[in-house]
C-alpha cells in the first residue's frame, strides 16, 4: 500500500491558487479547470513520492523542492514537514517571472 501524505497549503499558496484558478475561469472558459486539474495530478504525485521534485538550490532550506506543471507553466514549491507527516506547499510561481520566489 502506498502512503499518501496530506498537502497543507501555506496562506500564500492558498491565495495564489485561488487567484490563478479565477484567472483560468475568467480568461480560458473552455478550459476553466485546466490549472486545478494539473495541480491535482501534481499533488497526487508528491503525496505518494515526496522526493520526486527537484531540490531548489539557494533556498532558505535544503529540503525545498519544486515540480513543474508543464502545460500551465507553473512551478509548485514544497517541502516535507519536519515530522514527515505532510507535504507543505509553500508557493506557486509562473515560469514567465524573472526571479524564482525563494
Amino acid at each position: 500500500m502506498t502512503c499518501r501524505l496530506p498537502i497543507r497549503l501555506s496562506p500564500a499558496a492558498a491565495e495564489q491558487i485561488a487567484v490563478i484558478s479565477d484567472w483560468w475561469r475568467d480568461n480560458r472558459p473552455a478550459a476553466a479547470s485546466f490549472f486545478l486539474d494539473e495541480l491535482e495530478r501534481a499533488f497526487d504525485l508528491i503525496r505518494r513520492q515526496p522526493n520526486i521534485g527537484q531540490i531548489v538550490t539557494g533556498a532558505k532550506s535544503d529540503r525545498i523542492r519544486r515540480v513543474c506543471l508543464r502545460r500551465s507553466r507553473y512551478h509548485i514549491y514544497y517541502q516535507e514537514s519536519d515530522e514527515g507527516e505532510a507535504i507543505d506547499l509553500l508557493t506557486v510561481w509562473h515560469t514567465s517571472r524573472s526571479e524564482p520566489p525563494l
